[in-house]
């Protein structure tokens, strides 16, 4: 039995031995010139895997800052990897967020493993399927065979490390990736409902004010409403709070001399849901219910009303609201609300006059702008570069939530008004009657030869402001067509590399979308789709476009004249 018992305990270590036996006969063979060369082209197979694993790793991380070539060219020197660069430092640090320190690290892991697999095996990245074997020398050829094939283990250990590490870097990036475009589509499904929740709501405002239902006086038609084109977006605001707005109640009056001259208001919108407000009524009730029951308000809770500073009566005749209501300077006074079927529109006036209300189209102060000598910098100008720039992001802003209400079909830089003087550029208007017609606004058929009948009004906007030229004064005999709609677009269309060349290529970008848009079929902004894609394509780029600082001389520069060649 004992001697069972010694063979028995022997065998693994017999089995061990000739498992090593038959490597050791592997490892000799290995020294054979035709399985040297089969073992070097496996660890470059192996090694130029793993680089190209790297490769896309960084490159998905960068996003398209980079191209693969560069990359390529930052591994080759590992001084130069991403995170030493500050251009690729900020973009690695946008696209990960919190996962900048640790993608960083692992990056840094993994590309000095490879460093040093490509030294130990004269590696190179212009020809990565092979690994140098036949050198000339036979002397250095066996010394680098022997160093290799005794170096077997070393590789291997190499190797599993640069392939964990790989492996954690591509999930750490993945997942960052993959986080970052979830909170893009949140932001992005956020914005569309603000959007579409802005649209909503200057519908339901425009149809309140314009229309008879809330005007029953006789000089009504003496009324008239300038709508504050003031429309903004937070989109890391996540709550449901509507937009607000603003607007001047004007009533024209004649004085003793037969002149004309203005009561008006400047009056506050702050639109509500009415199931908001239907919520706050029922809880109020709940609370007040609790009180008659003798039972004490939660602590922390006070009994208290809800309601308090919202407007509290309904309103039905305007006219008398705001002549019967007053203000002291510096305060907001309550005028009602306007009870709509969706939302309830509380009003609050702001501030109370009379005088005159001098204003000027943007059309009017297009063409005094490009007579101005803009090389003498003591001129004032109303239209510098930065002003063009924030009033055509506005404009755009303003399609994308008043088109269809306030801003009507085929608006012009003629509809869009601003109050005299300098200051008065940053607040543009549209006047509205009563009646529900802006002024001179016509009913005009649709072309068959403009793309977006939505779209198309900003686009000649955005080339007038580019140009400080109204498109009329950028005709040319060759335009001249029997259908006026075709030699607009034709005069549009000549005018857009002047466009690129003074407003830039995102600038210009907008404009060409806005004269042939092709993102969708549709392009009525009550449909989701289009309110997207009129948001990322036009509105986005042109807010994009505020973002860098310009300098002084250029902000201070003259448009082209392309309008010198005017027929």
């Amino acid at each position: 039995m004992e001697a069972i018992g010694v063979a028995l305990s022997l065998c693994p270590l017999m089995l061990n031995q000739l498992d090593n036996y038959v490597q050791g006969l592997q490892t000799l063979k290995t020294f054979r010139n035709r399985h040297y060369r089969k073992h070097l082209e496996k660890y470059a197979a192996v090694l130029g895997g793993q680089h190209a694993i790297l490769v896309n790793t960084i490159g998905r991380a960068l996003g398209d800052v980079v191209s693969r070539d560069q990359i390529r060219d930052l591994l080759s020197s590992p001084d130069a990897m991403p995170w030493k660069d500050p251009l690729l430092e900020d973009a690695l640090r946008e696209r990960l967020g919190y996962d900048y320190e640790v993608v960083a690290a692992m990056m840094g892991q993994a590309s000095r493993m490879l460093e040093e697999l490509a030294s130990r095996l004269d590696w190179n990245t212009a020809n990565p399927a092979v690994l140098p074997w036949n050198d000339p020398d036979i002397i250095l050829r066996e010394a680098r065979k022997v160093k290799h094939i005794i170096s077997k283990s070393i590789y291997n250990d190499l190797f599993d490390s640069l392939d964990k590490a790989n492996n954690i870097l591509k999930t750490l990036v993945d997942q960052s990736v993959e986080y970052q475009r979830n909170q893009r589509t949140l932001g992005s499904e956020r914005i569309l409902s603000k959007n579409r929740a802005a649209r909503s709501v200057a519908s339901s405002v425009h149809m309140a004010l314009t229309c008879d239902k809330y005007w029953i006086c006789s000089c009504r038609d003496r009324h008239h409403i300038r709508f504050i084109l003031d429309p903004q977006i937070d989109a890391n605001d996540t709550s449901e709070k509507l937009s607000m707005f603003r607007i001047i109640m004007a009533t024209q009056d004649s004085d003793a001399y037969g002149g004309t001259s203005f009561n008006w208001q400047e009056v506050e919108i702050e639109p509500l849901h009415n199931k908001v407000r239907s919520q706050q009524t029922q809880n109020v009730s709940q609370l007040n219910g609790k009180a008659q029951h003798g039972m004490p308000p939660a602590q922390g809770h006070p009994s208290i009303d809800l309601d308090h500073g919202l407007p509290s009566i309904p309103l039905s005749d305007l006219c008398s609201a705001l002549w019967k209501q007053n203000v002291a300077e510096g305060q907001r006074g309550k005028l009602g609300y306007l009870p709509e079927d969706s939302y309830r529109h509380n009003m609050y006036l702001i501030k109370k006059a009379m005088g005159s209300l001098p204003s000027q189209s943007l059309e009017e102060i297009i063409m005094s702008s490009s007579g101005l000598p803009w090389s003498i910098h003591t001129v004032d100008r109303p239209l510098v570069r930065k002003t063009r720039l924030q009033l055509a992001a506005k404009l755009a802003r303003s399609v994308l939530h008043f088109h269809g209400s306030w801003l009507r079909a085929r608006w012009r830089t003629s509809d869009i008004r601003f109050p005299e003087g300098l200051q008065g550029v940053q607040q543009p208007f549209l006047t509205w009657g009563i009646s529900g017609q802006g002024d001179g606004s016509t009913c005009q058929k649709t072309s068959s030869v403009i793309r977006s009948e939505t779209l198309f009004p900003l686009g000649l906007a955005l080339i007038e402001l580019s140009l400080c030229r109204v498109i009329t004064a950028l005709r040319k005999p060759e335009d001249e067509n029997p259908d006026e709609e075709v030699t607009v677009l034709k005069t549009a269309h000549r005018c857009l590399d002047y466009v690129y060349l003074e407003s830039g290529t995102r600038y210009g970008d907008v404009v060409q979308r806005c004269l042939f848009w092709s993102h969708t079929r549709d392009t009525e902004l009550d449909n989701d789709e289009s309110l997207a894609a009129v948001f990322q394509h036009i509105v986005s780029p042109l807010i994009e476009d505020l973002i860098p600082e310009y300098p002084s001389s250029i902000s201070q520069q003259r448009c082209n004249k392309p309008g010198t060649n005017k027929g």
